[in-house]
């Protein structure tokens, strides 16, 4: 794996780990949040899980 797309994998993870504690850090809970809000916080962790994935399967060749 290229050096520029490991960096664009960290990047979108800490992204996402960030959008994480931020709703953590200030008591969001999902079912405190709108609709909107939990669809795109769930769509940015499969979108994550799935560049971790990803990354298994190239580190794995």
């Amino acid at each position: 794996m290229e050096k520029s797309e490991q960096k664009n994998y960290l990047n979108e993870m800490n992204d996402a780990m960030d959008d994480l504690n931020f709703y953590l850090a200030n008591q969001k809970f999902l079912s405190d949040l709108d609709q909107k809000e939990v669809a795109k916080l769930g769509k940015r962790f499969v979108k994550t899980g799935k560049l971790i994935q990803a990354v298994a399967k190239k580190q794995a060749k």
